[in-house]
């Protein structure tokens, strides 16, 4: 689950969705994190952070996450 997240982190960057320096912060949050339920409330915190951000339903559309499921994005070559 920790990789997932991070290949979350890379999407969203990638995407242009973070602020200056945000990316840095959850790839801390995630590092840091000992136990999956720790992961889990990052999952969930990170999608919410950007659910309301410009351009988050054309990635949601294309990375294939969403809130309330785990991160691991979809193989973009299935799509």
């Amino acid at each position: 689950m920790r990789s997932d997240l991070l290949r979350l982190v890379a999407d969203v960057e990638g995407f242009g969705l973070f602020r200056p320096g945000e990316a840095e912060g959850w790839r801390e949050d995630i590092e840091a994190a000992e136990v999956v339920p720790e992961l889990m409330r990052i999952n969930e915190s990170l999608l919410q952070s950007i659910e309301d951000r410009d351009g988050y339903e054309e990635f949601r559309e294309q990375v294939g996450v969403s809130r309330g499921s785990p991160a691991a994005p979809v193989d973009r070559a299935q799509k």
